[in-house]
Parts: structure tokens; C-alpha cells; sequence
């Protein structure tokens, strides 16, 4: 996949999909009000996968990286196999912290 290295945070890689770009120049066009629109999608992908990779890391997961597409993210995760509490635990993080924004 093609991916733009963002940032890191809390140790974590933090990569933008190269289709967010298109995005850009597509709501361009539409104006400032389609470019907040944006950017308030990419910050709340952005949190909400950071939630989910910030309970993985203090449940001892490795979380290698967070890409962001346009209409989710990814939290990529090292391990193969995760006990199902702790998996559990990683999953509802993002909907519970959507919840708050």
C-alpha cells in the first residue's frame, strides 16, 4: 500500500494511505466547508485508532504502526495471536472513546 510516514506517537508510526490525498484535492473543489469536513474525519479516524492502539500497548501489544485511509483506520498490531480478553479490550476502545467526541 502506498502510505505517507506522518508522525509518531507514544512510539507509534503513524501513516496517512496516499488515497487521503485524492480526498484533499476532491473536497478542494467543494470548498472550506468540504476541507472541515475533512479534517474533522481524519481527527476523528485519528483518535479513534489511537485509542485502540494506545489500550493494545498497555495491555503489552506491540502496535507497529496506524494507518489512516479515508474511511477507517488500521492499527497494525505485531502479535498473531492474542488472548481474547485483552483482544476484546482492544476492539471496544475505539467505538467506546467515539462515544466521548
Amino acid at each position: 500500500m502506498e502510505e505517507i510516514k506522518l508522525f509518531k506517537i507514544f512510539g507509534i508510526e503513524v501513516n496517512l494511505h496516499i488515497s487521503f490525498i485524492f480526498l484533499i484535492f476532491l473536497f478542494a473543489i467543494f470548498g472550506v466547508v468540504a476541507l472541515i469536513f475533512l479534517v474533522l474525519l481524519f481527527a476523528s479516524v485519528f483518535l479513534h485508532e489511537l485509542a485502540h492502539s494506545i489500550v493494545g500497548k498497555n495491555n503489552g501489544l506491540h502496535i507497529n504502526k496506524i494507518l489512516l485511509l479515508p474511511l477507517g483506520g488500521l492499527s497494525e498490531i505485531k502479535e498473531n495471536e492474542i488472548p481474547a480478553k485483552i483482544e476484546i479490550k482492544v476492539a471496544l476502545a475505539g467505538p467506546i472513546f467515539n462515544l466521548f467526541i
